[in-house]
């Protein structure tokens, strides 16, 4: 069968149809599905990004902040260009890599997901000799800010005396219990 200069073998009408649209005997080019690329490239570069920069600030490394938007950014636009790929097929690419792109998409950013979020739950040792809640710690000392030793009996049976109280109130008072506050330093 021939059709204004070119030979379609058995193809079928109704692929011929979705394939190519025919206008004036020429076949409309397909573009490239951008929005399928765009979205693969911003889920890899949400994950990547975590561990090569984003880690190295104390507010982004404990809640992925800036990654979690950018991973569903790239998921969106992955799903709107898969869309765009399968309703017209005769004007998009996509159809195929596009799916793939996507699987491999979602399997990256969950295996990112599961790191972070259950993964690292299992990375420190089990604690088994740390004190349970309503326990009494044991005695300990430690350095305080100005590096000298402060222990924790010392803490509790020093009198607790706020600003606004009166000298008869600062000799009777007591402290009631003590918080331990853990500065990170730079290590």
């Amino acid at each position: 069968m021939m059709s204004n200069k070119f030979q379609i073998r058995d193809l079928g009408q109704a692929h011929r149809k979705s394939y190519l649209e025919w206008s004036g005997g020429v076949a409309m080019k397909r573009s490239w599905n951008w929005a399928v690329w765009t979205g693969a490239s911003v889920v890899f570069l949400g994950v990547v990004s975590y561990p090569l920069f984003f880690v190295r600030f104390p507010g982004l490394r404990d809640f992925p902040w800036a990654n979690l938007p950018m991973i569903s950014l790239g998921l969106v636009l992955l799903a709107l260009g898969l869309v765009r790929a399968f309703r017209h097929p005769d004007l998009c690419r996509g159809k195929i890599f596009g799916s793939v792109l996507a699987v491999l998409a979602l399997a990256f950013s969950g295996f990112f997901l599961y790191g972070i979020f259950i993964g690292a739950r299992h990375v420190l040792p089990a604690s088994h000799d740390a004190p349970r809640v309503g326990q009494t710690a044991p005695d300990f000392t430690l350095p305080d800010s100005q590096n000298h030793p402060v222990s924790l009996t010392g803490a509790l049976n020093s009198p607790f005396t706020p600003e606004s109280a009166t000298f008869a109130e600062k000799g009777a008072a007591q402290a009631a219990g003590v918080v331990l506050i853990f500065y990170r330093g730079y290590w």
